[in-house]
C-alpha cells in the first residue's frame, strides 16, 4: 500500500513520500498490478512500491523483494530515471508507460513475453517494447499487453491461450502483432480519441471545414481555404466565425477533413469559455473524410473561439548549400549562422544575407554579448569577431579545434577536441572532468553547465560536480542550449528535444537531416541549423 507498513488497512491512508518523508504528491495517474502499485507525477516520473519479485517495481535490481514506500524507476537499461511518461499500466506482476514520443517502455514479469521485446526474460529495469511507435493509449491485462495507435490500430503481445491478443490463434506472441476485425475481415480500427495531441507541418494540410451548431438550430461556420489563403500568418493556420446565430449554450463542435493529416486544434483561452480545450481530427486517406465531435459549453455568444493549428519547426528560405554548424540570435530580428568556408549568414526578421569578410577557416560557432560584440570560432582555435562594423581575427589561446564558445556575460566556455572543456575568467583554464565521450556543444554559467555528447548524452555540472543525462535516443547531441525555464537540444538525423521542468521531450522537426547547432531567445523562438544550409525555426507551437 506504500504506507510505510505491511499491515492490512480498513480505511483508505495516504501513500508516504520517497524515503517515508512527507507524502506523495503530484499524481495524475495511478495503476495497480496484484501486488505493486504505480503512480505517475506531473513531471512524467514514474514511482511504485509494493511487491518486486519479478523486477516489476523498475529498480534494475530484485535483490530486496518488496518496498513499502515509493520508489522512482529507473529509466530505460537502468540508465537515469524514466521521464517523458504521459500514461501508465499495471498487469498482474509487469508495467507498461507510454512516452510522449509515442513509444511504450516495459518491465517486470515476461514469461509469456508480455514486454513484448522478442523474449521470456523478466526485465528489472524498462526495455522498449519493440516495433511500436506512434501510440496514444495503452493497456495491461494479467499475461498480456494492447496499445492503440493514433491511427486507431489496434496492437497486442504476451499470453494468448484464450485469444486474448485477437490475431485469430491462440499463440503466444512475443512483440506487438496487429489485431484483426470482425469474422477475421481486415484489421481492428477504433478509430481516433479526443482529445489527443498532434502537429503536422503546414504544406500537409490542403482543406479544412468547421462548424459550429447548436440543439436550437444557430449554426457558425468557421474555415480555411488554402494554404496560400490570407488566413495564413506566422507559420499558422487560424480559423474565425462568418456571422450566424447561437439559441442555445450547449454547442456541438463538428470537424471533417478533406485530406490525409492528422491536426491538432486549440481553444484561445477565452475567459468565460467551459469544456473541452484541445479537439483532434484524422482523415484516413485522401479519398476519404472523417468526423469527430465534441461538446463545450459556451456562456455567450462573446467566447466562441477561433481556432489556431498547431505547427512545430519550419524551414526557412537561405541561398546556400553549404553545411551550417553553429547560431546565434539576440532576438527574433538579429541571428547569425555560420559553416564551412569562413561563411557567416545575418537574419534580420526577414530573410537571411551573406556576411563579406574576406577568410575562410571553417567556423563552427558564433556568440555574442549584444549586437555590436560578436565571436565566431573554428578550425585551429581561428576566433573571428566583429565590433560594430566589420568582422577581424582576434587573437586568444588554444591550438585545438574549437567546436563551440558559450558565455554568460562573465565567464567564457568552450568544448573541442579530445573532450576539452576551457573556462575563461579573466585567462583561461581547462576544466577537470573524467568524461571520455565526444563533446560537441556547451552552455550555462559558472555554477550550471549543459554539454551535448555522443549517443544521446548530455552532461551536467552542478554543485562542483558533472552528472550525465541519457535521452532516449542513440542519435549525437550536437548543439544546446538552455536557460533557468526551457532547453533545446539538436542531433543527427534531425532529432530535436525541448526541456520543460526537468524533462527533455521530443519535438516534430519533419526533418532527418543532421542538426549542428541551435540557439533560443525563449521557449517560444527557436533556430536549428544542419546540413546543406538548412535552417529550421520554432515558435512555440
Amino acid at each position: 500500500l506504500g504506507v510505510g507498513d505491511i499491515n492490512i488497512k480498513t480505511t483508505p491512508t495516504q501513500v508516504v513520500g520517497p524515503d517515508y518523508i512527507g507524502y506523495l504528491e503530484d499524481v495524475i495517474a495511478i495503476a495497480a498490478g496484484d501486488r505493486h502499485s504505480l503512480a505517475l507525477k506531473s513531471d512524467g516520473s514514474v514511482w511504485a512500491w509494493g511487491g518486486n519479485t519479478y523486477g516489476e517495481l523498475g529498480q534494475d535490481s530484485i535483490t530486496q523483494s518488496y518496498f513499502m514506500a515509493p520508489v522512482q524507476v529507473k529509466g530505460i537499461n537502468a540508465s537515469g530515471f524514466l521521464s517523458g511518461i504521459i500514461e501508465i499500466a499495471a498487469g498482474y506482476q509487469h508495467n507498461l508507460a507510454l512516452k510522449s514520443n509515442g513509444t511504450v517502455v516495459a518491465w517486470g514479469f515476461n514469461n509469456n513475453s508480455q514486454l513484448g521485446d522478442y523474449s521470456a526474460t523478466d526485465k528489472y529495469s524498462p526495455v522498449l517494447v519493440s516495433d511500436l511507435t506512434n501510440v496514444q493509449t495503452i493497456e495491461a491485462g494479467g499475461l498480456h499487453s494492447i496499445a492503440v495507435k493514433r491511427d486507431g490500430t489496434v496492437w497486442t503481445w504476451g499470453y494468448n491461450g484464450s485469444g486474448q491478443l485477437g490475431d485469430d490463434t491462440t499463440n503466444l506472441k512475443d512483440h506487438p502483432i496487429q489485431a484483426i476485425g470482425d469474422n477475421s475481415s481486415g484489421k481492428l480500427n477504433l478509430g481516433t480519441y479526443l482529445p489527443t495531441e498532434l502537429t503536422i507541418a503546414e504544406d500537409q494540410v490542403s482543406y479544412f471545414c468547421f462548424t459550429i451548431s447548436d440543439p436550437e438550430g444557430g449554426q457558425i461556420t468557421l474555415w480555411t481555404a488554402s494554404n496560400d489563403s490570407d488566413l495564413i500568418s506566422n507559420d499558422q493556420f487560424t480559423f474565425s466565425a462568418d456571422t450566424g446565430t447561437v439559441n442555445g449554450n450547449t454547442l456541438t463542435l463538428t470537424l471533417t477533413a478533406f485530406q490525409s493529416v492528422e491536426v491538432t486544434l486549440t481553444f484561445k483561452g477565452n475567459l468565460n469559455q467551459i469544456g473541452t480545450t484541445e479537439i483532434f481530427v484524422y482523415a484516413n486517406d485522401g479519398n476519404s473524410t472523417r468526423t469527430e465531435e465534441v461538446s463545450l459549453t459556451l456562456q455567450d455568444l462573446a467566447d466562441i473561439p477561433s481556432f489556431i493549428l498547431k505547427c512545430q519547426w519550419q524551414t526557412m528560405e537561405t541561398d546556400t548549400t553549404t553545411d551550417l554548424y553553429g547560431i546565434w540570435a539576440l532576438n527574433s530580428q538579429l541571428v547569425y549562422a555560420v559553416g564551412d568556408g569562413g561563411l557567416i549568414l545575418k537574419y534580420d526578421g526577414s530573410s537571411w544575407t551573406q556576411e563579406n569578410h574576406g577568410y575562410t577557416t571553417d567556423l563552427s560557432d558564433i556568440w555574442g554579448i549584444n549586437s555590436n560584440d560578436i565571436v565566431a570560432v573554428g578550425t585551429g582555435a581561428f576566433r573571428l569577431r566583429y565590433y560594430g562594423s566589420s568582422w577581424s581575427p582576434d587573437g586568444g589561446s588554444g591550438s585545438e579545434d574549437i567546436h563551440r564558445i558559450w558565455s554568460d556575460n562573465t565567464y567564457y566556455y568552450t568544448v573541442g577536441d579530445n573532450s576539452e572543456i576551457l573556462e575563461y575568467n579573466g585567462s583561461w583554464m581547462t576544466m577537470t572532468h573524467s568524461i571520455t565521450d565526444l563533446l560537441y556543444d556547451i552552455c550555462g554559467n559558472s555554477t550550471h553547465l549543459y554539454v551535448a555528447a555522443e549517443d544521446g548524452i548530455i552532461y551536467q555540472y552542478a554543485n562542483s560536480s558533472w552528472s550525465s543525462i541519457t535521452l532516449d535516443t542513440t542519435e549525437y547531441l550536437q548543439g544546446i542550449w538552455v536557460n533557468e525555464n526551457t532547453g533545446f537540444v539538436v542531433g543527427t538525423s534531425g532529432d530535436i528535444y525541448q526541456k520543460i521542468n526537468s524533462q527533455w521531450t521530443q519535438l516534430n522537426s519533419d526533418t532527418s537531416v543532421n542538426l549542428n547547432a541551435v540557439w533560443a531567445t525563449s521557449g517560444q523562438n527557436a533556430y536549428a541549423v544542419g546540413e546543406l544550409g538548412d535552417i529550421y525555426h520554432y515558435n512555440g507551437t
